[in-house]
């Protein structure tokens, strides 16, 4: 009998283009801007996809490390930020440097914590501190800690606004929002997938010639079979509509977060992309066709119970990503599997056009397309036509 076929989709840069994200991103940098009364240019694309290329995926990291660098520039000018830093009048900064930040923060990034926590470790000490003019300063603990909190993280709270627009923020946080905004996830996420590969996907799943899911970090709601719950946004969900897949399986960060509580396991970061977990929940979700049964088979797996990977079948898994740390979780998930007697020939797929994204990709051990129509034609000409 032959493997089973299976493909995990990564959403941004690969099925949706990120273009709501990145939109949102400039938007909240403006926003901090014109809070502080300075006037700089926006991260461009390029610059985006350098954090990419350390690993660093997620805006929620993104922008407070991209702020901080400007007040890194302003601290060499001026000494370190004031305590109430951001909310008077102060002279505007000199250019910033993105670069040197993320040299200094790259080697200390890690499976299983957020970049952002990973910057505040790290400025605990001056020898590794990758803003070492801005300390511990209580700018920096506002920007870097409690990333992932709408109600304790500014930067967050209204990049989420952004994302969610003013409506949709308050019904999912009960929170208000600053100003009356419409979600720049709606109006501008766009599926990549051409129709006719589209619909020989859909196909190919239909009658059980391949197993896929979707796998992203992006909020969500809890798994379909729960459904709906306060404080879950719902962006995968949004994601996979543009995509013209609703339907898709998906492991997503909402998904983590409620498995995380509903069975005890570790903090989030200890679950997403690149730990295993994330990957192998996928996984479950695309053979089995169910997301919150998955997830309590990873979390069985995580507590130690062996028989959570048998009865699996030989797989050939094709992981697609544009970024590396998902990489990281496909082959992880995949030695956990050999380890275990699992027969699973892993295929890493990269999704890249930009020179930075596509040269850590390929460092990275993944072969590489443009996007992800070229991709599945290459590898999978009888779904892609």
């Amino acid at each position: 009998m032959g493997a089973q076929r299976v493909f995990l989709f990564d959403l941004d840069g690969v099925l949706v283009a990120e273009t709501g994200y990145r939109l949102a991103v400039q938007a909240t940098f403006r926003d901090f801007m014109r809070q502080w009364g300075w006037n700089l240019p926006t991260p461009d694309q390029p610059l985006m996809a350098l954090y990419e290329s350390h690993g660093i995926g997620s805006e929620w990291d993104m922008l407070p490390l991209m702020l901080l660098a400007v007040w890194e520039g302003w601290a060499a000018q001026h000494g370190p930020p004031p305590e109430d830093a951001g909310a008077r009048a102060l002279p505007p900064p000199p250019p910033p440097d993105y670069h040197t930040p993320l040299r200094r923060l790259a080697p200390h990034l890690r499976s299983g914590a957020y970049p952002a926590d990973v910057a505040w470790e790290c400025q605990q000490d001056p020898a590794t501190a990758a803003f070492p003019r801005v300390g511990t300063t209580a700018l920096a603990r506002r920007l870097l800690t409690h990333s992932r909190d709408v109600r304790r993280n500014p930067v967050t709270r209204r990049f989420q606004e952004r994302v969610l627009g003013s409506r949709a923020f308050q019904a999912t946080y009960g929170l208000p929002a600053a100003e009356e905004t419409a979600s720049l996830l709606r109006a501008h996420d766009r599926g990549l997938l051409a129709p006719a590969t589209r619909a020989g996907l859909q196909k190919a799943m239909a009658q059980g010639a391949l197993a896929a899911a979707a796998y992203t970090a992006r909020p969500s709601h809890p798994p379909r079979e729960i459904g709906p719950l306060p404080g879950y946004a719902p962006e995968a969900e949004m994601g996979l509509a543009a995509a013209g897949l609703p339907q898709l399986p998906h492991i997503a960060h909402g998904h983590l977060d409620y498995v995380r509580r509903r069975c005890g396991l570790p903090a989030g970061q200890a679950l997403l992309k690149p730990a295993p977990f994330h990957a192998l929940a996928a996984l479950f979700a695309a053979l089995e066709g169910h997301e919150w049964p998955a997830l309590q088979r990873a979390a069985r797996w995580l507590k130690g119970d062996p028989a959570a990977l048998h009865g699996l079948p030989r797989l050939r898994v094709y992981g697609f990503e544009d970024n590396i740390s998902g990489l990281q979780g496909f082959r992880t998930a995949a030695e956990v599997l050999r380890a275990a007697g699992v027969e699973i020939d892993l295929h890493l797929v990269g999704i890249a056009a930009e020179e930075n994204k596509k040269a850590a990709l390929q460092t990275a051990g993944a072969a590489v397309f443009p996007d992800i129509n070229d991709a599945l034609r290459a590898i999978a000409p009888d779904i892609a036509g």
